[in-house]
């Protein structure tokens, strides 16, 4: 019994650890194909795509959580999946000229860039809050008797998105990234006290609101 739990946490990590390296592998190499394709600035999607896809994603997966069973969630997420695989198949990717080979010296400033380790680690520190969300809130709304409106919390984050690039990216265009960053983690913190504190249906979906405003903000301007 015990060398069976065993191998069921085995295969549990593994595949964990490829589904995660998988996607965030994905998610680092796809916007280089698509800055190509989309000129004129538009690599900006890329960011609040991924954020979108996330959100509706986490949507899904706690409205069926909450209606069927893990099994049914799995085969979900698996046929999804499939369906990536087989429209990355057939997509068509330019093919671009290979860059000339340069016989420069490999150093560390060729991986790192030192002027964004400050910017980088408050994106860290966000990102790991945001992705501590994404995990717990079905369960933290299932501890206080709101599990039914978990989907709603993901849907409204959504939908912020969508309506809060228009207005945001213009801001950060004209008035410049401190007008736009430095709020966006204001409403950050607010919408995570605020939902520390939700017991009601109200307090919880607006203090989402509040929080995912400046989710939305930030993925905007990080990104």
């Amino acid at each position: 019994m015990i060398h069976m739990e065993s191998r069921i946490y085995q295969y549990f990590w593994l595949s964990n650890f490829l589904i995660f390296t998988t996607f965030y592998a994905l998610i680092a190499i796809l916007p280089a194909f698509v800055i190509d394709v989309l000129k004129g600035g538009k690599e900006q999607i890329g960011p609040v795509m991924t954020s979108f896809i996330l959100a509706y994603r986490s949507a899904f997966r706690a409205y069926v959580a909450a209606h069927t069973t893990f099994p049914v969630m799995f085969s979900a997420f698996s046929i999804f999946s499939l369906l990536a695989f087989l429209f990355g198949c057939i997509t068509r990717v330019p093919v671009s000229a290979p860059k000339k080979k340069t016989n420069q010296r490999l150093q560390w400033k060729n991986f790192v860039e030192p002027n964004a380790i400050p910017i980088s680690i408050v994106g860290m520190v966000l990102s790991f809050a945001y992705s501590g969300l994404l995990t717990f809130v079905p369960v933290y709304a299932k501890a206080i008797g709101l599990d039914s409106f978990a989907s709603y919390f993901f849907i409204i984050y959504a939908l912020i998105m969508i309506i809060s690039r228009p207005f945001t990216g213009k801001l950060f265009d004209r008035r410049g990234e401190h007008y736009v960053v430095y709020p966006s983690i204001f409403l950050y913190f607010i919408g995570l006290i605020c939902l520390s504190q939700s017991h009601s249906a109200v307090l919880f979906l607006v203090s989402g609101a509040i929080y995912e405003t400046g989710i939305a903000i930030e993925a905007r301007s990080l990104g």
